[in-house]
């Protein structure tokens, strides 16, 4: 387990870090998500042991990770600026990174030359921007740690190699009990990817639950009368946001899905429909939530 505990972190007069406390399973694909400048990358720079808190802990496995070498040699980081030496060759990279991190896999270093297909003998400096993103994945995704930290990591890869990191990352999960924590604005691939979701803003938690539950939990219902009430009749469910069109009530509300369609009921709607909601939704709608608040 990878978690933090009451974690602050401030610049100067700026909290980029407040009073955080998130808890990462084994095993578990971990999407973290916010507006620009809401923490997540400070947040992930104490994951993996760069940042030192000013409050809080970081812990793996019950020990701190800042300056504990035996915790860095268990976490894998992939920057969204990846980190290598743009002289060296993949291949070179590999072997500075076989000393580094004491399990790692040179079986696997060779069966994903396989996969991603370029030479692993050009400097990196010489290739794409796209082609150095597969690069960093294949010496990331060889290093044989507990934990993978990715910041950004899919931006920069063709649809292609998007679905085979997909794959391998969800192999790893699978055969290994690897925990990924993944930070990305393309929500779309996180709601696919991820079964637990952490959402910042303005370096607070403003939420944390499995992917599943967080769907069940907010509704979007539409709902409409047949002779329109002057006011809204549903004043006692707890709404995020109520939007009329014509004789069209749009609901975001909270709640027991059954709770919430009683009691539409109960006002004798025409109209009572429950419409899914996508993980972006979820987060413009608690972002606002939160800076309403």
């Amino acid at each position: 387990m990878i978690e933090t505990i009451h974690l602050t972190k401030k610049f100067g007069n700026l909290v980029a870090v407040n009073d955080v406390s998130i808890s990462v399973s084994k095993g578990s694909i971990y999407g973290l998500v916010g507006p620009n400048g809401s923490g997540k990358t400070t947040l992930i720079k104490h994951l993996v042991g760069i940042y030192r808190q000013d409050d809080g802990d970081v812990l793996l496995n019950g020990k701190p990770i800042y300056e504990n070498p035996e915790a860095k040699a268990k976490i894998g980081y992939l920057s969204d600026q990846p980190l290598y030496h743009l002289h060296y060759t993949t291949e070179e990279m590999a072997k500075l990174y076989a000393r580094i991190y004491p399990n790692w896999d040179y079986e696997r270093y060779h069966y994903l030359k396989r996969i991603f297909q370029f030479s692993d003998q050009k400097k990196i400096r010489t290739l794409s921007k796209g082609m150095q993103k597969q690069a960093t994945f294949w010496l990331t995704l060889c290093k044989g740690v507990e934990v993978l930290v990715l910041d950004e990591p899919i931006d920069g890869l063709d649809p292609m190699i998007r679905k085979q990191v997909r794959d391998l990352m969800i192999e790893d999960v699978t055969l290994k009990e690897t925990t990924i924590i993944i930070s990305s604005h393309n929500l779309r691939e996180l709601e696919d990817l991820c079964d637990h979701i952490a959402i910042l803003e303005d370096g607070k938690l403003i939420l944390a639950r499995e992917m599943n539950t967080l769907k069940n939990d907010l509704h979007k219902i539409q709902v409409a009368y047949q002779n329109m009430p002057i006011d809204f009749p549903l004043q006692d469910l707890d709404t995020i946001s109520v939007k009329r069109t014509g004789s069209v009530y749009t609901i975001i509300a909270r709640g027991n899905r059954r709770e919430i369609f009683e009691r539409v009921q109960a006002t004798h709607p025409v109209v009572c429909d429950f419409i899914p909601l996508s993980l972006e939704e979820i987060f413009i709608h608690e972002v606002e939530g939160a800076q309403n608040d």
